[in-house]
């Protein structure tokens, strides 16, 4: 019966981890296709100019969102009943939130001096910044009830549609203005669509239920809010920072390199989100049964995040030509760091989720995240001004790796059981030390066939290793049990 039922999880782990990971990747896919379209069609200036928008508007989004989703994530997963109380809750405190988080957004641009046209711009983009935010709360309501399937219909359908109507516009010549005047009514019309369906199928709107429970979000969600604008911070500040001072062409570099390090965090993101809700019920109920899924979430992490890393660590000269055009060759260099920072955040991710569901552990991690987002931006204002990409690739590598160290600092105090992490990790090590071999001999190979290589060399040696064993066995004894 307990094999069944691991089973059971781990077949509705998959199916919502395919599910959220498939509109992850329609979703970068799409953006990725309309950037590629973006950048040939815009001149780097613009381009950076465009993405020094964007990246204002997220940090706006994670001050008004606060950190309640996942809040209503880990407390409607575990009391389903209250889904009316803790979602009308969250709104009302939403919403206030997002008018004093774009008043300080603008009120920034302003004090940093940005040109008027860039403000009035991100006046505009703030719409944006209010449908993410009722897009992540009714998200929740979804994750919550694990209904990940028709949450990745609805935003895959969503995304598709606004990139194919973004493409042809970009076509028939659109602005910059044009191109933030999608950005700020896409998520507006996803969230509506969003919002009915969570209306209709798993929780009202009640004024009266939500004033039960606002305060409750607030206290809970305020630790969470404080790493989340930490996280932003660590993200997204560089990007400011360095159009301000090195101008909007080298962050255009600069970007371009995020670009394909962001794209390959949505995996990471889709399982972490998969996984949340079930653990957090998991925690509840066995703490020794939350370490044994935490090791198996982490074992993915590592094989996707070391293979991943060391492939494009040393193909980075060979992939941003391919990707983009010789005018980004420079973007090698930032993507040769930032790789490693997408490497630490893998490792970590599993960690962050452990402390969102254990609530008090987070409380005693918040000092030391704010340390770490302290010397993010210390060393950003004092190396971005002489070092410009450069600086700020290698500054944000830096600060996830302390971030990973004092997440492993913390694990210790949140887990009943050491995770055996040499156990999980050295046969990813292995095979990613014989990989970078193999792609360092063939470096004046092309790209697509040091991939294959690569990637056959990097499989092949986990096999030999046995990193695979366990889902073997796991199989057969589950084909001998259907049998009988």
């Amino acid at each position: 019966m307990n094999f069944e039922n691991s089973n059971d999880h781990l077949v509705r782990i998959a199916k919502n981890t395919v599910s959220l990971f498939s509109e992850s990747m329609i979703g970068r896919i799409s953006s990725f296709v309309f950037t590629l379209v973006v950048v040939r069609h815009l001149s780097t200036s613009n381009f950076g100019f465009y993405s020094s928008i964007v990246n204002f508007v997220a940090i706006g989004v994670g001050l008004a969102e606060f950190g309640i989703s996942y809040v209503l994530i880990r407390e409607i997963a575990q009391q389903k009943n209250r889904g009316t109380e803790l979602f009308s809750g969250g709104i009302i405190v939403a919403l206030p939130l997002f008018v004093i988080s774009a008043l300080g957004t603008v009120g920034v641009a302003v004090l940093l001096g940005y040109e008027r046209s860039f403000v009035l711009l991100l006046v505009l983009a703030t719409l944006g910044g209010l449908g993410n935010t009722l897009v992540l709360l009714t998200g929740a309501v979804f994750r919550a009830f694990e209904r990940m399937v028709m949450l990745s219909v609805v935003n895959s359908a969503i995304l598709i549609s606004a990139t194919g109507a973004g493409i042809l516009w970009v076509w028939h010549g659109a602005t910059v203005r044009d191109l933030i005047l999608l950005f700020g009514a896409t998520p507006v019309i996803n969230a509506l669509i969003l919002m009915g369906y969570v209306l209709r199928c798993f929780a009202k709107f009640s004024v009266r239920e939500g004033a039960r429970s606002w305060k409750q979000l607030v206290c809970d969600a305020a630790p969470l809010a404080v790493y989340s604008v930490c996280a932003l911070v660590l993200l997204r500040f560089n990007v400011i920072w360095l159009s301000k001072i090195r101008g909007m062409a080298e962050t255009g570099i600069f970007c371009a390199a995020r670009n394909i390090t962001d794209t390959l965090s949505l995996v990471i993101l889709s399982v972490v989100a998969a996984v949340f809700p079930f653990m957090a019920v998991q925690w509840k109920e066995s703490t020794l049964s939350a370490v044994k899924h935490y090791e198996r979430t982490l074992r993915f992490f590592i094989l996707f995040g070391m293979g991943v890393t060391v492939g494009v660590f040393f193909l980075s000269e060979k992939i941003i030509p391919f990707l983009y055009s010789d005018r980004y060759l420079e973007s090698a260099f930032c993507l040769k760091i930032l790789i490693w920072a997408f490497m630490f955040n893998a490792l970590s991710g599993p960690v962050g989720m452990l402390l969102v569901v254990t609530k008090e552990r987070l409380k005693q991690y918040i000092p030391y995240a704010v340390g770490v987002t302290s010397i993010n931006v210390a060393m950003n204002i004092w190396w971005i001004p002489a070092y410009g990409y450069y600086a700020a690739s290698l500054v944000e590598a830096l600060s996830c790796f302390l971030l990973f160290a004092v997440k492993i600092v913390a694990l210790g105090d949140i887990l009943p059981a050491r995770p055996r992490w040499f156990k999980v990790t050295w046969r990813s090590i292995v095979a990613g030390t014989l990989m970078g071999t193999v792609l360092w001999v063939m470096r004046n190979s092309s790209l697509m066939g040091s991939i294959v290589a690569g990637f056959i060399v990097y499989a092949a040696c986990l096999g030999v290793l046995g990193e695979f064993n366990g889902e073997y066995h796991r199989t057969m004894e589950y084909l001998r049990r259907l049998k009988t």
